[in-house]
């Protein structure tokens, strides 16, 4: 499978995730993984919200790379990239985010609750709270990994 296919493939399978799992180093070398939410994903970068300034954030002021991998166990499909990040707090850019996130996450609580309508997710609690994200992380891949069905495909 060569680059582009894989970069193509990867960035509509993110993109349809909403929660990916985020992976940093502290400065001591130890590694810290935490779920996140992705805003878009794009075909140069991926955009990550983060509503915690905890320690993804402490970590990315040291150490400017990062992991992000996100699977469908449904088709045994995921992948892994990893990367390079700018963090986005502030500015018109953030603002613009925020306008993308606010209507990201509307829809997908819409989604939500037509799904309990219609008896296709349970009713244990309802989401009608949207948060601001403190800071946006934008990721420009530098290797991107496409696992199915056991079998690795990498990109450079």
């Amino acid at each position: 499978m060569d680059k582009n296919t894989i970069f193509k493939q990867a960035f509509r399978f993110i993109d349809k995730q909403q929660f990916i799992t985020v992976g940093t180093v502290t400065k001591n070398n130890k590694p810290h993984v935490s779920p996140k939410i992705l805003v878009s994903g794009k075909e140069t970068s991926f955009i990550v919200a983060d509503y915690i300034l905890g320690k993804t954030a402490k970590n990315l002021k040291n150490n400017k790379y990062i992991s992000i991998s996100a699977f469908d166990i449904e088709k045994m499909v995921g992948y892994h990239i990893q990367g390079t990040v700018s963090c986005i707090q502030r500015g018109s850019e953030y603002e613009n985010l925020v306008k993308q996130w606010d209507k990201r996450q509307t829809t997908s609580m819409r989604d939500r609750v037509i799904e309990r309508v219609q008896g296709k997710r349970s009713i244990k609690s309802i989401e009608l709270t949207i948060l601001k994200p403190k800071i946006f992380y934008k990721i420009k891949p530098l290797q991107i990994e496409k696992i199915d069905r056991g079998k690795v495909f990498e990109s450079l």
